[in-house]
């Protein structure tokens, strides 16, 4: 499957069958989201997500599959599921988006390396946005973010970017550098960006905010680039104008 773009957004997760909206063109974005009405929760009997959406990204030909990144892949995060719509960038031309890793259970941080692995056919709705375009939450992504219909999840990694980061040996020493310290400070400044950017918060109403109403949480810690996620309400600003 290919779409060319600069953000996706996927959602989907129902039946046996994939669809896919692809608009063609330079410097466009991708939604993709999980179809389900009621938003994901872990204590369902029937819950299940999938582990790994990404696109390709722009660093290297041959990546490894298991750190994520700016441009998802095994992200690890539970609440991917029925209901959730993630927002991705797209980094080279076709975008080459590839799903998979679908889990029966898994809580934060995988701690074990493993969940409850199982098999998945799901439908999925993916949506390219034009770059120039983007407005509200997505003005200026260039990370994974997660919408549910009651918060916006934003996915900080002990490297935002880590193969331009760590240079040729990237993907050997991720596995060997990463902390959650790191990953707190990437989803701390993602999250205040976030609310600079797109709620027209200054810098010190936006870290008082995240001081008293953003859950940070370890996403996972066996992915080589550890995880942390940041959960804001969006009920805290439903008293202002959004897009």
């Amino acid at each position: 499957m290919r779409l060319d773009g600069l953000l996706v957004e996927l959602s989907g997760l129902a039946a046996a069958q994939e669809k896919a909206v692809v608009a063609n063109g330079p410097e466009m974005a991708i939604r993709s989201g999980l179809h389900g009405d009621e938003p994901l929760e872990r204590t369902e009997p029937d819950f299940v997500s999938v582990r790994i959406v990404g696109l390709a990204p722009a660093e290297a030909e041959l990546v490894d599959t298991v750190p994520p990144g700016y441009f998802g892949g095994n992200i690890d995060n539970w609440r991917i599921g029925k209901g959730a719509t993630m927002f991705y960038p797209v980094a080279v031309p076709g975008g080459l988006l590839s799903i998979g890793d679908p889990h029966a259970s898994q809580g934060d941080s995988e701690l074990c390396g493993t969940a409850i692995e199982c098999s998945l056919t799901g439908t999925f709705q993916l949506i390219l946005h034009k770059k120039d375009k983007l407005t509200g939450s997505l003005t200026a992504l260039n990370y994974p973010l997660l919408e549910t219909q009651d918060e916006w999840v934003l996915h900080g990694f002990s490297f935002a970017n880590y193969l331009e980061e760590l240079g040729p040996t990237a993907q050997q020493d991720i596995y060997k550098k990463s902390s959650i310290d790191l990953a707190l400070r990437d989803a701390f400044r993602k999250m205040r960006s976030f609310l600079m950017t797109t709620k027209g918060l200054s810098e010190d109403e936006a870290v008082s905010l995240i001081s008293v109403a953003v859950d940070f949480g370890v996403t996972q810690v066996v992915d080589g680039n550890w995880g942390i996620h940041a959960i804001i309400k969006k009920n805290l600003f439903s008293g202002t104008a959004t897009v």
